[in-house]
Formats: C-alpha cells, structure tokens, sequence
C-alpha cells in the first residue's frame, strides 16, 4: 500500500469532521473535505486525480451517505472507489442497507479516532484485492467470434 492514502472525508457535523481530519492527516493520510453527500459527489466529479477511499457519514442533510453510496456505483468514473461508512447507525438492517448499497466497509461512531487510520488501512486491504478482481473482468476485451459469412458455404441463398 502506498505511503499515504488520500481521503475524502464526507460529514456534516464539522467537529467530527475535523476531529477525523486531524487524526488521519498525523498518520499521513492526505485530506479532503465535504459536507454532505451532495458537495462530496460534485467534487468527485471534478477531480482530476480521484480519493483512494471515501470517508462517509450517513446521515446529511442534501444528500445523506446512502445516496452517495448509491451515486458513487452508478457513475462509470467513480464506481471504483472504495466507499467506507462512519456512522452512528449501527443496527443490523442499517449495516445490511450499506452493503446492500455497496459499501466497502463500516465503521461505528462513536470511534477511537487514534485507530481510524488503522481501520481504513485494513478495510481497504480486504476491498482491494476483491475489487482488483471485478475491474480486471470489465477491462476484458471481448471474444471475437468468427463470422459465418466469411465462409460461402454458410451463406443461404
């Protein structure tokens, strides 16, 4: 894995925000920011070099986490992105619903915020190498297939 790892760290609430931005940026990480999912899908969008990994709450006004997520796997350009909820949402049906939408892992709140960057180094170790796999399979040319009407005994007259 690389030396540092860039983030886009998505949540609503700026304390948090920073709390993980502080965390992340004295391990190395490199850090950018958005309030919701709305800002973060439009910066994306702009980006030249895109995130490693987005960082996402899931409960924003605009465009909540889920919606992000959702946007995220839609769109050609970003849809290898790997996407990381930190949330306080943490029922089983609201872990299902990330996975469900695609996520890449989940991360409860409230978190140890001396251990996130951990927990994203390990989350993206265990995506990557499955992700790899289903990248590889889309960038495969198709098979070309032989055409019968290169041969006149094929041809129907």
């Amino acid at each position: 894995m690389e030396s540092w790892i860039s983030v886009l760290v998505v949540e609503d609430e700026d304390h948090i925000r920073q709390i993980i931005k502080y965390n992340l940026e004295l391990e190395g990480f490199k850090i950018q920011e958005a309030e919701n999912g709305k800002v973060a899908l439009e910066m994306l969008r702009s980006m030249e070099e895109k995130p490693k990994v987005v960082l996402s709450d899931r409960m924003m006004p605009e465009m909540d986490g889920i919606e992000l997520l959702e946007a995220i796997r839609e769109d050609y350009e970003l849809e290898k992105i790997p996407v990381i909820m930190l949330t306080a949402k943490a029922t089983i049906g609201d872990i299902e619903d990330a996975f469900d939408a695609k996520a890449d892992g989940y991360i409860t709140k409230p978190f140890d915020p001396e251990k996130l960057g951990d927990m994203i180094k390990e989350k993206l170790k265990d995506c990557i190498p499955n992700r790899q796999k289903h990248w590889n399979k889309k960038k495969e040319e198709p098979k070309k297939v032989k055409s019968a009407t290169r041969n006149p005994e094929n041809l129907v007259g």
